[in-house]
């Protein structure tokens, strides 16, 4: 059975538990809902965003603000941690997902480039500096927010492992085949277009 068969049948059991008058078929469905979830190494809270993600479709969400070149490993990082396909278009950037994915990985972009924009100005008061700043900045940024995602993306040294890898694996394969599908190459790894610019 694979994951996706395994998360819906969880589902069901969860929502016949919760959907039944009767306690003792109740406690039946919980027990087995528990049962695999534990053998699967997932939570309720998991197959609850799972269900919800249903509601949200994967779309497209172009990314508006104005960009510049250090702009580009933050956004690409941030992309990926948050199971974005990230296409650079002659208009901007866009996250492919679902609109909740896309809305949180580009706030934190903005929160992060503002950061590091105020930093820089802390740092120095002319601006070559403060643009060498920058792009050490994000490149430093860039090399966290990977980590982190290979961090989230190995199995747990648990004796059940962990699912979240799967869960990775199913989201951004979803999200790169809604792209090929709206005719878009993704290209993972390519630097800043046209719409790119030093920051001045």
């Amino acid at each position: 059975m694979n994951n996706d068969a395994i998360m819906d049948r969880i589902a069901k059991l969860l929502a016949k538990a919760k959907g039944t008058t009767n306690e003792h078929e109740a406690s039946i469905f919980m027990a087995k809902a528990a049962e695999m979830l534990a053998e699967h190494n997932l939570t309720e809270a998991m197959i609850a965003a799972r269900e919800s993600g249903k509601d949200d479709p994967i779309g497209r969400h172009p990314y508006t603000n104005k960009l510049y070149s250090w702009h580009d490993p933050l956004i690409r990082a941030l992309g990926l941690l948050y199971f974005c396909t990230v296409i650079n278009e002659r208009t901007g950037y866009v996250f492919f997902r679902r609109e909740a994915n896309a809305k949180l990985a580009s706030s934190i972009a903005e929160y992060l480039i503002s950061t590091i924009r105020r930093m820089s100005r802390e740092y120095s008061p002319t601006k070559a500096i403060q643009e060498d700043f920058k792009r050490g900045a994000a490149a430093r940024m860039f090399e966290r927010l990977i980590a982190l995602y290979h961090e989230q993306n190995v199995p747990k040294a648990t004796p059940m492992g962990s699912n979240l890898p799967a869960l990775y694996k199913t989201e951004l394969a979803e999200t790169r085949d809604f792209a090929l599908a709206c005719r878009h190459l993704w290209q993972a790894g390519k630097g800043p277009g046209n719409s790119h610019q030093r920051e001045g």
